[in-house]
């Protein structure tokens, strides 16, 4: 199909002004001077400014953009003559994106300008310096795509974020510079060198940070309750907006917390890295607010709740979203029914979902208070079980030494390497001048290449630390007293909370009327009839 042309009119050539600034800042240039230079070029040009379409925060790295795909529409549909822009580098950086894209305003029978760039674009010499002006905004581009990357490794190589931005619970403090524009102080006020590039505890909030990990576990909260929590609390994001469960959720996923960085594998090409699993976690240089032992039963904990359905996280019952069906393997959900003397009853009969939305399943049901009261004589017969087991075994210090967590910090030992360098350095300064022997030296040397060896090992155990979740060897004793003694007294959502740390899944089999054969699957792999 040939290209449609507009037709040529006698009328001010009508055009559109488009305005783009960049995620980067590389220029920091307003939109209102780009779309005051666009007004004054229509001006001196007898233009018809038709709009001024606008992409704020947008990328040039790619044209995936509604303000300039709106804009090269103008001219396809609407016989728009021009796209005036304030310089070329606003209409993209791509080079790939910046040919077809052109090619589209250009079949269009439209064409491109700059309000900045004098370049008449209907000659031939005009069209080359426009491709000239193309070619060194994508080489900015990439020039600043590969500053970052490098300034990306260094920061990780240190033990800090791939960005500056402030952590929530933390203080960010940047070495003090004076630049030319005078002294660049630290955000929290630091003196010129009194402070390095760091992380360090909030006072003000890092009790909410870590807080939100223990309600997380110990009280079964969701993402949605600790977002309310922290507004009625008055506790703000790092932008000064509010909590959202979606927000809480990225923190706590982030781990910096527990003072470990998340690095995403460049080669994914999956578009939620805040969620992959081929995440993989690393010592950072920032002290830590919870352990990473707490983070680690956090992330156990949120990939099983995050096979919940929604009402699973605020449960009516006990036993919500602990129930399969053997038939279907599906869920069994509560039911209400209206009883001839006792009325309408809420919850009162958990039925295979299967079977209730589409017939799928033969079906399992029984009263939910016959499986409710059963696995409560488990409890009572596992808290038997644990007193007894408690009262046998003798305890006895174990001799082995427990495995402690690391003192030093991977901050602590880039410093120490640092100090190791400069000392060599000095010897060697000091050898030059005669102001000690050479055998001196040597001696000297060899004792700090042996701390510099140290060092590097402690750093290359420091950067592949691996956490794994632990594996409980039974049931944790205290919790099962706790339950079966606060059972009477504990509200539903408790309840459901504690049996999750004790419980994987509840199957019944049904054998009769108002009868069924139940296992309970525990967390620490045993499976138990009752």
């Amino acid at each position: 199909m040939p290209p449609r042309l507009n037709p040529v009119s006698s009328a001010p050539p009508r055009v559109v002004g488009y305005v783009r600034v960049s995620t980067a800042r590389e220029e920091m240039i307003s939109p209102e001077i780009q779309r005051q230079a666009i007004e004054d070029h229509c001006t001196r040009k007898g233009y018809v400014l038709e709009e001024v379409i606008e992409d704020l925060d947008a990328t040039g790295r790619n044209f995936a953009r509604a303000g300039v795909q709106r804009a090269i529409e103008r001219v396809e549909n609407a016989g728009v003559a021009a796209v005036v822009v304030w310089k070329f580098s606003r209409f993209g950086r791509n080079r790939k994106g910046w040919a077809l894209n052109l090619g589209r305003l250009e079949d269009a029978g439209g064409h491109l300008e700059s309000a900045t760039e004098a370049v008449d674009v209907t000659t031939s010499s005009g069209r080359l310096s426009r491709g000239m002006f193309a070619e060194i905004a994508a080489f900015e581009s990439d020039r600043i795509g590969e500053t970052w990357a490098e300034a990306h490794d260094h920061r990780i190589a240190n033990g800090l974020p791939h960005d500056g931005r402030p952590r929530f619970g933390y203080r960010y403090h940047r070495t003090t510079i004076t630049t030319r524009d005078g002294i660049r102080v630290c955000p929290q006020g630091c003196e010129m060198g009194a402070c390095t590039t760091s992380y360090v505890p909030n006072p003000e909030n890092h009790g909410a940070a870590s807080s939100l990990y223990s309600r997380y576990l110990d009280d079964g909260t969701s993402f949605r309750e600790l977002a309310i929590w922290l507004n009625d609390n008055g506790y703000l994001t790092n932008r000064g907006g509010l909590w959202d469960p979606r927000a809480v959720r990225r923190y706590m996923d982030s781990g910096f917390a527990a003072g470990l960085l998340r690095e995403h594998p460049a080669d994914c090409k999956c578009k939620t890295p805040h969620g992959c699993d081929k995440s993989t976690f690393t010592p950072g240089a920032h002290k830590a607010l919870i352990s990473v032992e707490t983070f680690e039963l956090y992330r156990t904990a949120r990939r099983r709740r995050a096979t919940y359905a929604p009402r699973v996280e605020s449960p009516a019952y006990a036993l919500t979203g602990l129930l399969f069906c053997s038939k279907c393997n599906g869920p069994m959900n509560a039911h209400s029914k209206n009883l001839p003397k006792r009325g309408h009853i809420r919850g009162y009969v958990y039925f295979c979902a299967n079977n209730t939305r589409n017939r799928a399943c033969p079906g399992t049901s029984l009263v939910r208070a016959q499986i409710e009261d059963r696995v409560r004589a488990w409890l009572d017969t596992l808290a038997d079980e644990v007193s007894e087991q408690a009262e046998k075994v003798e305890v006895a210090p174990d001799p082995r030494p427990k495995p402690t967590r690391p003192a030093v910090t991977r901050q602590s030992l880039l410093e120490e390497q640092g100090r190791i360098e400069d000392a060599i350095a000095d010897l060697t300064v000091k050898l030059g001048r005669k102001v000690i022997s050479e055998r001196a030296y040597k001696v000297a040397c060899s004792k700090l290449e042996a701390e510099a060896d140290q060092v590097e090992r402690s750093l290359e155990d420091a950067s592949v630390l691996a956490v794994h979740p632990p594996v409980p060897k039974g049931p944790p004793a205290d919790l099962v007293r706790d339950l079966t003694t606060l059972w009477p007294v504990l509200p539903a959502d408790r309840k459901n909370h504690l049996l999750r740390q004790l419980v994987e899944r509840i199957v019944l089999t049904k054998t009769g009327h108002n009868r069924a054969d139940i296992e309970v699957a525990t967390t620490w792999g045993v499976t138990v009839p009752i």
